[in-house]
């Protein structure tokens, strides 16, 4: 086994990053390797994973990368089962001469299988390992590598999965509790009598809309211990505009109600069809409002705006939006998926939403992610399988005619000045931090 390598003369660390698939993996990976970058102990950083040259989340002249194999061994079928995990060998075999040849002093994980390959050959070649979890339970990869990382980082508390004697609720337990990691625990303690906000909200509105009333069964395991670091967005948007001209910015009327409406890089089809039928209702009922809409495909986007001109409702429909700040500061309310990064920019741009979970993703982390903004009072949470479109309609009627939505966001406001304060670390800076210490 070869030594560790160590940091340079100058004490400087070489650090690599292993990310790859969605963009909720690679976006915030992306933002850490720009920290990174202006760090003075950082002397050299570049990324490894499986798909990034194909990847439209990543960009290939912002930093060195090292394109490796891998595959996922949630495969049924037999053949291939085994393709994959030939893939994932012939992954770990080129990790581990990138690792030896680079003289890696850490790897930084961001979970899925993408990064497989990478984190097994440093486990093999015992590197520092940082995991980072942006969703509130951990993913399958950072689960198996936790017992073995120096620090698994989070943005929020982890839960465990919903009924789980599933392999995540049992390595949510067992491995984080062994991870060298410190011990954080968020109070959000709301009593199901409770006659707060949300509690009134998701008893209203549950009896006209299929909302699931969401009253925290958040089970934060006091032997599941996690690193809090500063939430994302890492790099924080700069020059805010108001709403007003955030609405103006994208060509609508800045004193009308608008929708943000978007459902991210896998659940945009099913959001796109709906609305278009709430959009129809919505019209029909005389309520006045635009949107700003995420549809996904150049087909989707065509077919958005043929509806939306039809109706007569004003929009901005596009593929993919580069300033989603300004989105965010235009939107009223947000109907959306509840992905880790949503979820973070929820709460920092202050925007009540209705979230719809991505009823297909893994340990069904979108449905946990989203029952932690509505314990806070920032979101209604409806299940897909349950949504329909007269209570929908009603729901979002009634927040208006309630008032509630300025509610949402104090609420909101109010968790992320209470919980979301500068006393966490700066993952950045906990990855030099580790790295010197080895």
């Amino acid at each position: 086994m070869d030594k560790k390598p160590e940091p340079d003369r100058e004490g400087k660390l070489h650090i690599l990053i292993a990310a790859g698939g969605s963009g909720g993996h690679l976006l915030p990976a992306r933002q850490l390797g720009k920290l990174l970058q202006q760090k003075e102990e950082c002397a050299s950083l570049f990324f490894m994973g499986s798909g990034l040259s194909s990847s439209s989340f990543f960009q290939q002249k912002e930093f060195p990368f090292f394109e490796i194999a891998s595959g996922s061994l949630r495969k049924k079928n037999p053949f291939a089962f085994f393709l994959s995990s030939v893939r994932i060998l012939q992954g770990v075999v080129k990790s581990l001469s990138i690792l030896r040849k680079e003289r890696v002093n850490l790897v930084v994980g961001f979970g899925s299988f993408h990064s497989f390959p990478v984190l097994l050959a440093a486990k093999l070649l015992r590197l520092p390992i940082i995991l980072f979890e942006a969703n509130c339970v951990l993913g399958r990869v950072n689960a198996f590598f936790a017992r073995k990382a120096k620090v698994l980082a989070t943005q929020f508390p982890l839960q465990t999965s919903h009924n789980s004697p599933s392999f995540l609720g049992r390595v949510n337990t067992f491995f984080a509790r062994k991870a060298k990691v410190l011990a954080t625990q968020l109070p959000l303690q709301t009593s199901r009598n409770s006659s707060s906000f949300l509690g009134r909200v998701n008893t209203f509105f549950a009896r006209k809309a299929k909302v699931l009333a969401t009253q925290l069964p958040l089970q934060t395991s006091r032997n599941s211990p996690s690193l809090l670091v500063q939430p994302l967005p890492w790099i924080k948007p700069e020059g805010l505009l108001s709403s007003q001209d955030a609405k103006k910015r994208f060509g609508l009327d800045p004193s009308l109600f608008t929708f943000l409406l978007f459902g991210g890089s896998q659940g945009a089809r099913f959001l796109n069809g709906f609305f278009g039928s709430a959009a129809e209702e919505f019209k029909r009922r005389g309520m006045p409002f635009q949107i700003i809409h995420l549809a996904g495909g150049p087909e989707a986007v065509q077919k958005m705006q043929e509806i939306y001109g039809r109706l007569q409702i004003q929009n901005y429909v596009c593929s993919f939006e580069k300033e989603m700040a300004a989105a965010y500061v235009a939107a009223d309310l947000v109907v959306c998926r509840s992905g880790a990064s949503t979820l973070a920019e929820l709460i920092f741009f202050e925007r009540p939403a209705i979230l719809i979970p991505y009823p297909f993703a893994a340990e069904d982390h979108q449905q946990i992610n989203a029952e932690f903004l509505a314990a806070i009072g920032g979101a209604l949470v409806i299940k897909q399988k349950e949504i329909e479109l007269a209570s929908f309609v009603d729901c979002v009627e009634g927040m208006l005619k309630s008032g509630s939505l300025a509610q949402m966001q104090e609420r909101i406001c109010s968790f992320r000045k209470r919980e979301w304060a500068s006393s966490r670390e700066e993952l950045a800076s906990l990855i030099c931090k580790v790295g010197k210490d080895g």
